[in-house]
Protein backbone atom coordinates (compact mmCIF):
# COMPACT_ATOMS: atom_id res chain seq x y z
CA UNK A 1 0.00 0.00 0.00
CA UNK A 2 1.34 3.42 -0.95
CA UNK A 3 2.02 5.88 1.82
CA UNK A 4 1.27 9.55 1.24
CA UNK A 5 4.16 11.73 2.38
CA UNK A 6 3.77 15.38 3.34
CA UNK A 7 6.13 18.10 4.47
CA UNK A 8 5.90 19.47 8.00
CA UNK A 9 5.24 23.22 8.35
CA UNK A 10 8.91 24.39 8.41
CA UNK A 11 9.68 22.11 5.45
CA UNK A 12 6.70 23.53 3.49
CA UNK A 13 8.01 27.06 4.04
CA UNK A 14 11.51 26.02 2.93
CA UNK A 15 10.06 24.28 -0.14
CA UNK A 16 8.12 27.38 -1.17
CA UNK A 17 11.16 29.63 -0.62
CA UNK A 18 13.44 27.46 -2.74
CA UNK A 19 10.78 27.07 -5.44
CA UNK A 20 10.46 30.87 -5.66
CA UNK A 21 14.24 31.25 -5.85
CA UNK A 22 14.47 28.72 -8.70
CA UNK A 23 11.61 30.49 -10.49
CA UNK A 24 13.48 33.81 -10.17
CA UNK A 25 16.58 32.19 -11.66
CA UNK A 26 14.61 31.11 -14.73
CA UNK A 27 14.16 34.74 -15.81
CA UNK A 28 16.47 36.36 -18.37
CA UNK A 29 19.94 36.71 -16.92
CA UNK A 30 19.28 34.13 -14.22
CA UNK A 31 21.19 30.95 -13.54
CA UNK A 32 18.58 28.85 -15.35
CA UNK A 33 17.89 31.32 -18.16
CA UNK A 34 19.07 28.81 -20.79
CA UNK A 35 17.84 25.72 -18.97
CA UNK A 36 14.24 26.41 -17.99
CA UNK A 37 13.21 22.84 -18.84
CA UNK A 38 15.76 21.56 -16.32
CA UNK A 39 14.80 24.13 -13.67
CA UNK A 40 11.07 23.52 -14.04
CA UNK A 41 11.57 19.90 -12.89
CA UNK A 42 14.07 20.66 -10.14
CA UNK A 43 11.59 21.15 -7.28
CA UNK A 44 9.75 17.97 -8.24
CA UNK A 45 13.07 16.10 -8.12
CA UNK A 46 13.94 17.68 -4.77
CA UNK A 47 10.60 16.53 -3.33
CA UNK A 48 11.17 13.00 -4.62
CA UNK A 49 14.69 12.83 -3.17
CA UNK A 50 13.32 14.11 0.15
CA UNK A 51 10.71 11.35 0.09
CA UNK A 52 13.33 8.72 -0.69
CA UNK A 53 15.58 9.96 2.15
CA UNK A 54 12.59 9.98 4.51
CA UNK A 55 11.71 6.35 3.70
CA UNK A 56 15.32 5.05 3.61
CA UNK A 57 16.01 6.57 7.02
CA UNK A 58 12.82 4.89 8.34
CA UNK A 59 11.42 8.21 9.54
CA UNK A 60 7.78 8.39 10.54
CA UNK A 61 5.33 11.23 10.12
CA UNK A 62 5.88 14.15 7.78
CA UNK A 63 9.10 14.96 5.92
CA UNK A 64 11.12 17.29 8.14
CA UNK A 65 12.95 20.51 7.38
CA UNK A 66 16.29 18.73 7.85
CA UNK A 67 15.45 15.95 5.39
CA UNK A 68 14.22 18.46 2.79
CA UNK A 69 17.32 20.60 3.34
CA UNK A 70 19.54 17.58 2.66
CA UNK A 71 17.57 16.82 -0.51
CA UNK A 72 17.88 20.44 -1.63
CA UNK A 73 21.66 20.49 -1.14
CA UNK A 74 22.04 17.17 -2.94
CA UNK A 75 19.87 18.16 -5.91
CA UNK A 76 21.33 21.65 -6.23
CA UNK A 77 24.82 20.13 -6.30
CA UNK A 78 23.84 17.88 -9.20
CA UNK A 79 21.93 20.71 -10.87
CA UNK A 80 25.10 22.80 -10.87
CA UNK A 81 26.98 19.87 -12.36
CA UNK A 82 24.33 19.55 -15.06
CA UNK A 83 24.61 23.29 -15.82
CA UNK A 84 28.40 23.09 -15.92
CA UNK A 85 28.37 20.21 -18.39
CA UNK A 86 25.34 20.97 -20.56
CA UNK A 87 24.51 24.69 -20.38
CA UNK A 88 26.09 26.97 -22.91
CA UNK A 89 25.47 30.68 -23.01
CA UNK A 90 24.55 31.85 -26.53
CA UNK A 91 27.27 33.77 -28.40
CA UNK A 92 25.15 36.92 -28.74
CA UNK A 93 24.71 37.07 -24.95
CA UNK A 94 28.47 36.74 -24.41
CA UNK A 95 29.09 39.41 -27.06
CA UNK A 96 26.49 41.68 -25.45
CA UNK A 97 28.25 41.36 -22.08
CA UNK A 98 31.60 42.19 -23.72
CA UNK A 99 30.10 45.20 -25.50
CA UNK A 100 28.29 46.42 -22.39
CA UNK A 101 31.51 46.17 -20.36
CA UNK A 102 33.35 48.14 -23.08
CA UNK A 103 30.62 50.82 -23.10
CA UNK A 104 30.83 51.10 -19.33
CA UNK A 105 34.62 51.34 -19.25
CA UNK A 106 35.01 53.70 -22.21
CA UNK A 107 31.82 55.71 -22.48
CA UNK A 108 29.60 55.67 -19.38
CA UNK A 109 32.58 56.08 -17.04
CA UNK A 110 33.36 59.36 -18.82
CA UNK A 111 29.74 60.45 -18.41
CA UNK A 112 29.16 60.30 -22.17
CA UNK A 113 25.59 59.41 -22.94
CA UNK A 114 25.51 59.25 -26.76
CA UNK A 115 28.07 57.62 -29.03
CA UNK A 116 27.85 56.83 -32.71
CA UNK A 117 27.18 53.24 -33.65
CA UNK A 118 29.92 53.46 -36.29
CA UNK A 119 32.54 54.66 -33.78
CA UNK A 120 31.49 51.95 -31.33
CA UNK A 121 31.84 49.21 -33.92
CA UNK A 122 35.22 50.60 -34.97
CA UNK A 123 36.71 50.73 -31.46
CA UNK A 124 34.85 48.00 -29.57
CA UNK A 125 36.76 44.77 -28.83
CA UNK A 126 37.75 43.08 -32.08
CA UNK A 127 35.98 39.83 -31.20
CA UNK A 128 32.58 41.48 -31.66
CA UNK A 129 33.24 43.79 -34.62
CA UNK A 130 31.93 41.40 -37.26
CA UNK A 131 28.63 42.77 -38.59
CA UNK A 132 26.39 39.91 -37.46
CA UNK A 133 27.89 39.58 -34.00
CA UNK A 134 27.91 43.34 -33.40
CA UNK A 135 24.29 43.68 -34.55
CA UNK A 136 23.13 40.77 -32.39
CA UNK A 137 24.95 42.14 -29.34
CA UNK A 138 23.37 45.57 -29.86
CA UNK A 139 19.92 44.04 -30.23
CA UNK A 140 20.34 42.05 -27.05
CA UNK A 141 21.46 45.12 -25.10
CA UNK A 142 18.56 47.14 -26.48
CA UNK A 143 16.05 44.41 -25.63
CA UNK A 144 17.19 44.26 -22.01
CA UNK A 145 17.18 48.07 -21.69
CA UNK A 146 20.93 48.64 -21.36
CA UNK A 147 21.06 50.86 -24.47
CA UNK A 148 18.70 52.52 -26.94
CA UNK A 149 19.44 53.01 -30.63
CA UNK A 150 18.55 56.42 -32.06
CA UNK A 151 18.73 57.83 -35.60
CA UNK A 152 19.09 61.59 -36.19
CA UNK A 153 17.83 63.65 -39.14
CA UNK A 154 21.03 62.89 -41.09
CA UNK A 155 20.31 59.14 -40.65
CA UNK A 156 23.31 58.73 -38.35
CA UNK A 157 22.75 55.99 -35.80
CA UNK A 158 23.66 56.72 -32.17
CA UNK A 159 23.71 54.56 -29.07
CA UNK A 160 22.12 56.02 -25.95
CA UNK A 161 24.28 54.40 -23.27
CA UNK A 162 22.05 55.64 -20.44
CA UNK A 163 18.45 55.18 -21.67
CA UNK A 164 17.11 54.98 -18.13
CA UNK A 165 17.88 58.70 -17.65
CA UNK A 166 15.09 60.88 -18.97
CA UNK A 167 15.90 64.25 -20.53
Amino acid sequence: MKQLLRFDKPAKELYIGVANEIEENMRPGGLYDNATDHASKLMENIARVAGILHVINKNSGDITYETLDTAIHTCIFYSKEYMRVFDSTPQHVIDAMILNDWLTANVRSQNIRYISKRYTRQYAPSSIRKPGRFKDALEHLECNGSIKLLVDEKRTCFIDTMPQIFT
